[in-house]
């Protein structure tokens, strides 16, 4: 009897087992299949942002800069479709900017690997433009264009002032180039470059493209921006920590490393704030 009750037990606290195994083995399958499922909704959100041909729809109001003297106009073009002037342009203003920096943190200078990057398709670039507006002329110089005011009375005799035919009515000045990536499990928006010619520089025009890149972010369900940026460079370190960046998981923990990561989390509001500082027009008409 004893033997007959020992092995009783015994079939029983098998069984025993092999239901907590049954069931340890079917939460490791529910939490694979959440961890797949997870992975495919960041993968759907990254897809779906790198598919935009003009990040700025839904932020008409931000299309244009208009402060300090500075009236700019923005594009938003997908690498893929970048112009060989802009492209040009971009290069040659990241090379006069940036390249001894790459070149003094042994990263060296490459524009052709440049080039590719912002050609690919995943590379968004927003292009700021000055605009110029026509100018008057003195009446000795050659003009096709004259603004008339036209006479009220009888009397009056119309007035006629020549105007500057310039078919360049706005030249690009400066760019953002970002990307929208995954890392650390977080879909985020990378700000891969922010540039500008020096005239542009120190006033609010840089501050309200890296808000613009935040409320982008927010729209596009990113949970945070990234950047890199060279130890060297301090007086761009030290504009984006007064924008709330601060070092990120993914930096580098070395003391010989020359940059750091940076990142900011995305707060869902950003798509619906604008800075109270910015005169900002929402009156531009934009096709893409």
């Amino acid at each position: 009897m004893a033997m007959a009750r020992s092995g009783s037990a015994s079939s029983k606290n098998c069984e025993g087992s092999v239901s907590r195994g049954s069931a340890k083995a079917s939460r490791k399958k529910q939490m694979k299949l959440e961890r797949l499922a997870r992975e495919r909704e960041r993968l759907a959100v990254i897809t779906a942002a790198n598919a935009q041909y003009d990040l700025l729809s839904g932020f008409e109001s931000r299309r244009r800069f208009n402060q300090n003297g500075l009236q700019v106009s923005l594009d938003s073009i997908r690498g893929d479709k970048l112009s060989s002037t802009d492209l040009d342009f971009c290069i040659e203003l990241l090379q006069s900017n940036m390249s001894q920096m790459y070149v003094a943190a042994g990263w060296g200078w490459d524009s052709d690997a440049k080039r590719s990057i912002m050609r690919a398709s995943s590379s968004h670039m927003i292009l700021v433009r000055a605009l110029a507006p026509s100018r008057p002329v003195s009446a000795t110089q050659d003009s096709d264009w004259m603004l008339v005011n036209h006479p009220v009375g009888e009397d009056d005799v119309p007035q006629v002032t020549p105007l500057l035919a310039d078919p360049e009515t706005e030249r690009t000045v400066g760019f953002v180039q970002i990307e929208f990536s995954i890392e650390k499990d977080r879909p985020v928006l990378y700000v891969i470059e922010i540039q500008l010619v020096p005239e542009m520089r120190s006033k609010g025009l840089g501050k309200f493209l890296m808000e613009l890149a935040e409320c982008i972010a927010a729209q596009r369900q990113m949970t945070c921006l990234l950047l890199t940026v060279f130890d060297a460079n301090k007086q761009a370190l030290d504009f984006y920590q007064t924008l709330g960046y601060k070092v990120d998981q993914t930096s580098p923990d070395d003391d010989a490393c020359s940059y750091k990561i940076l990142s900011k989390k995305v707060r869902p509001e950003a798509a619906r704030r604008i800075s109270p500082g910015s005169n900002v027009m929402s009156t531009l008409s934009h096709s893409s």
